[in-house]
Parts: structure tokens; C-alpha cells; sequence
């Protein structure tokens, strides 16, 4: 019969207990750093899912946050518009002395603005997103949740297509029926306030009027509907406002605090073949704001140029940019190479009238607002882009931003 062989005490026999122990250690070493470098691997990866899972919720809830704001902002235009027609229906002479601005709110409002007239857009961005992430959906690993957010999008579809298709919500004269009009008949400005008042007087705009009652308690019940589905879904993820804030503050644009030399230069806010706008600022902190328009007409040939400028100073205080204006704003019209084509010569004459009309209302305005602005300023890393932020309150007294983004002149580039 063999003799078993004791391995161990053959082992130490030969190289000794140190030997033994070493060789142990080492092993249960390189067995713990592979189960702790596989198992920390997968701790945050799966950390890294679960966090991109509740980015994703959050933006699908403030998506939904959004359709309830603009919900209850259409409700509120009804109230403030349909407050105004009446009171000019009741005055309709008042027509013969508004401005071309009010005019076109009165048009907005009466008028179906889209092609296809759905005066109502859906913006699905978000959703698609949300829908097309099968992966997030498996990470959230909350079915109430998921529920929740279809039954969302369920409802806001059968909203936006009452909105739509309902007769309440039907514009008295459609953009194909508003744009026959126009072309049938070249209207100057007296005509086209003596076809308004006809309009404001119609049978289509009486009823629109009528109905304004309908559409507020329509609009108020769709928002409300959309709030408590948006909660539900707050609710099912242990999702509170404020870290919807965050989440908010979280996806703005990135930039760095602004100094002086960061500004000085001309910067560009609209360069296209109508508009060209700008502002120059300069190191006595001074700066000069030009807004150039090129107007054409089908019946004349050329460009009407008009120039609004305004001068002012400028002061950086932390992160925010102050702007004084210490001139009111001024507009030139330059209609020398804007001429009449054959037979339109009285046309242009009164084109050119209207539109320094047109503008001197808009100065008028713009000097009645405040000559000192503070805004939210940041510059990007290249320093050839910054922002400027506006916060404003609305009727409602909900905060909005205004955005505005300015880029260095290509002359200004040179010069670096």
C-alpha cells in the first residue's frame, strides 16, 4: 500500500514555513484585486445608470412642466385678447389710429399664423428621446413611473388635437383664405384699417369672441390634467421642484466670468441679408449699438435701408454686465436706391412714409423703456462668443429668460 504524501509538510521540508505563507498571501492578493477592481467596475457603472436614468426622468418631467406652462399661458392671452377685441368692437373707430404693432397683435390673434393651421405646435423633441431610450427605461426600473409618463404623452396628444380640430379653437379666417385676400387687392395702410374693422365686425369674429369662455375652461382643464400627471410622475421617482431647478440650472450654457478686456470689440448679434445688428464696446466703457434693416418690395426696385443706433456705457460688477443708454434711440431711412417700378411711383412714396411710421413707433417705445439693464454675462473659453441673460416676469408672474448671444467680428479676429 502507497504512503500518502503530505504536500503541505513536503513544502515545508523543503523551503519552509515563510516560503509556504508568502505564496498564500500572494494569492488571496491577487484574488481580492480582481474581484475588487471587476466588483468596483460594476458598483459604478451601475451608479453611472442610475444617474443617467433620473437625468432622463427629469427631463421628460420638465417637459411635461413646460406643456402645463404653456397651457395656462394660452389661457391667459385669452383673457387679456378677448378683453381687447371687445373693448375695440365697442370702439372700432379706435382702429383709424392704432399702430401698425398693435395691428399685427390683433392679426396674431385672429388670424391662423401656421400653413397648416395648427396654431397649436407640439414640440415632441423630448419625448422622442425619452420613448426611443429602452435602455433608461430598464435602468429606472420603476413601471409605476413608466405608466405614468405614457399616459402623458397619451393625453398631451388628445389635447394638442382638440386644440387643433375643435371649433372653439378654429381661427376666424384661415392663412390660405388671408393670403387670397391680400393678393386680390393692393391695400394701402386707410384700406387695410377699413378691412379690419369690417373684420373685427364679421360674423367668424363675433363667434371666435363667443366662445372665448370655452376655450379658457378648455385650456384650464387640459393643464390641470397635465399637472396631475406630471405629479404623479414627481411622485413615483421622489422627484421634488427643486431638483427640477437644479436640473434646469444644470443644462445651461457653460461660460466663464467676463473682464474688461474680454469685451472691448465689436460683437455681432444678427448678420443676415435683412438684418445686420450689432454693438461695439470700447475701453473708455462707452459702446455704440447698430441695427441696420434692408427692406425690399415687389414693386419697386433697390433696398430701403433704415438705421437705428443708440449710445450708451457699459460696467462689469461680478457676473453681471450693467448698460446705461445715455442717447434715446434715433432712426434714419436711406431710400436713395430704392426706386419705383413703372406706374408705382405714389405706392413707394407711401411704402417709404409707412415704414418710417413703422419705426418711429418702435423708437418711441424702446426710449420709454429703462436706460439701465442688467443682464447675466458670461463669455465662452475661445472668448469669441459670450451670452447675455434677461430675466423678465410675465403677467402671470412666472420668471422667463431672454437669451441673447453675440460673436466676435471677423475684423476684431484679425486684429488677435
Amino acid at each position: 500500500m502507497k504512503e500518502k504524501v503530505d504536500i503541505s509538510k513536503y513544502i515545508k521540508e523543503k523551503c519552509g514555513k515563510g516560503w509556504t505563507k508568502e505564496l498564500l498571501l500572494s494569492f488571496l492578493g491577487t484574488t481580492f484585486s480582481i474581484v475588487l477592481t471587476f466588483g468596483t467596475a460594476q458598483y459604478f457603472e451601475a451608479q453611472k445608470q442610475k444617474a443617467d436614468a433620473r437625468l432622463l426622468a427629469m427631463m421628460a418631467i420638465h417637459d411635461m412642466d413646460n406643456t402645463v406652462e404653456q397651457l395656462r399661458k394660452w389661457q391667459s392671452e385669452e383673457y387679456e385678447n378677448s378683453d381687447i377685441i371687445r373693448s375695440i368692437i365697442k370702439n372700432i373707430d379706435t382702429v383709424d389710429v392704432m399702430d401698425y404693432y398693435t395691428l399685427s397683435e390683433l392679426q396674431r390673434y385672429l388670424i391662423a399664423t401656421s400653413k397648416s393651421d395648427e396654431n397649436y405646435p407640439l414640440d415632441e423633441s423630448s419625448e422622442k428621446v425619452f420613448l426611443s431610450s429602452q435602455d433608461s427605461w430598464k435602468t429606472i426600473n420603476n413601471a409605476s413611473f413608466i405608466d405614468a409618463v405614457q399616459k402623458f404623452y397619451v393625453e398631451r396628444h388628445r389635447i394638442f388635437n382638440n386644440l387643433n380640430g375643435m371649433l372653439e379653437f378654429e381661427k376666424p379666417i384661415s392663412r390660405a383664405e388671408y393670403r387670397e385676400m391680400m393678393l386680390g387687392d393692393e391695400k394701402d395702410e386707410i384700406n387695410y384699417k377699413v378691412w379690419m374693422k369690417e373684420f373685427l365686425q364679421s360674423k367668424p369674429v363675433m363667434l371666435y369672441i363667443d366662445n372665448t369662455s370655452e376655450r379658457q375652461t378648455y385650456l384650464d382643464n387640459y393643464a390641470y390634467s397635465c399637472e396631475k400627471l406630471a405629479n404623479a410622475c414627481k411622485f413615483a421617482m421622489g422627484i421634488t421642484d427643486q431638483d427640477l431647478y437644479e436640473y434646469v440650472k444644470s443644462q445651461e450654457t457653460k461660460g466663464r466670468k467676463m473682464e474688461d478686456k474680454d469685451l472691448v470689440g465689436k460683437w455681432i448679434m444678427r448678420n443676415t441679408q435683412n438684418v445686420f445688428e450689432s454693438v461695439e464696446y470700447l475701453a473708455d466703457h462707452s459702446y455704440k449699438y447698430y441695427f441696420d434693416s434692408y427692406v425690399k418690395d415687389k414693386d419697386c426696385k433697390g433696398t430701403l435701408v433704415v438705421h437705428l443706433t443708440c449710445t450708451g456705457t457699459w460696467e462689469l460688477r461680478g457676473d453681471s454686465l450693467i448698460e446705461t443708454i445715455n442717447s434715446d434711440y434715433t432712426t434714419k431711412i436711406d431710400d436713395t436706391n430704392f426706386l419705383a417700378k413703372p406706374g408705382k411711383e405714389k405706392w413707394r412714396d407711401e411704402f417709404v412714409v409707412n415704414e418710417k411710421r413703422l419705426y418711429d413707433e418702435t423708437t418711441e417705445r424702446l426710449n420709454k423703456n429703462d436706460k439701465s439693464t442688467a443682464y447675466a454675462a458670461s463669455i465662452d473659453k475661445s472668448g469669441t462668443k459670450f451670452e447675455l441673460v434677461k430675466t423678465y416676469i410675465d403677467d402671470d408672474g412666472q420668471e422667463y429668460n431672454h437669451v441673447t448671444y453675440y460673436t466676435k467680428s471677423d475684423d476684431d479676429l484679425k486684429k488677435k
